[in-house]
């Protein structure tokens, strides 16, 4: 089997938004931030 192609559907915690193109973004919300911040605070 040779792996041609790869696509991201998730990073972490965080599934992405199939209606991003690519190099396109979207800012997170409240309940990302919080998973953020929930992380920072665990590992500080």
């Amino acid at each position: 089997v040779k792996v041609t192609a790869l696509k991201r559907v998730q990073f972490g915690d965080f599934t992405l938004d199939p209606e991003l193109a690519k190099g396109q973004y979207r800012p997170l919300n409240p309940e990302e931030l919080k998973i953020i911040k929930n992380y920072l605070e665990k590992s500080g």
